[in-house]
């Protein structure tokens, strides 16, 4: 992490690498053979065929590496790769540990309407000096992890 001119910098994979068995992509597999059957069977080709399509790209994006990003906090706002959310669009913060991942995550929570709530890790032992230099700019607000988040992790996504 650095700190040069009064930028709060850092790097974090995209996302938790989950080590998948041979096993793993067998029963994917079966079950979206399966399920498609079943479609297929009750005369509803359209959805057989979006179950194989949404494996097959389930598949081939648990095959890729995850993607360093790059976090900048500064004086405009919040940058994560190219994107910038600055603070007018942002309405407030939260610090969160989850107990799982052993980490501390930023939550954000912005005028988005889709995906409002933005989740990043934080590195380890700064989640302070982060959350002070952000009250300089946004209200500390109590904000909960997506539904959705929770739930692809607890299924492994």
């Amino acid at each position: 992490m650095e700190n040069s001119n009064n930028n709060i910098e850092w790097e974090a994979l995209e996302y938790d690498p989950k080590k998948r068995s041979v096993d793993w992509y067998w029963a994917m597999g079966t079950i979206a053979v399966a399920s498609s059957v079943a479609s297929i069977i009750f005369k509803n080709l359209l959805f057989g065929i979006f179950i194989l399509i949404g494996v097959f790209t389930l598949i081939i994006i648990n095959l890729q590496k995850p993607e360093m990003i790059k976090y900048i906090i500064d004086k405009n706002g919040v940058r994560i790769k190219d994107i910038l959310y600055p603070y007018e669009k942002l309405k407030h913060f939260w610090v969160k540990y989850d107990d799982e991942k052993k980490i501390y995550n930023l939550l954000l929570l912005s005028e988005r309407k889709i995906m409002p709530i933005l989740v990043i890790p934080l590195p380890e032992k700064k989640e302070g000096f982060i959350k002070e230099t952000l009250k300089n700019f946004l209200p500390e607000k109590e904000i909960t992890e997506p539904i959705s988040e929770k739930i692809m992790d607890r299924l492994g996504f």
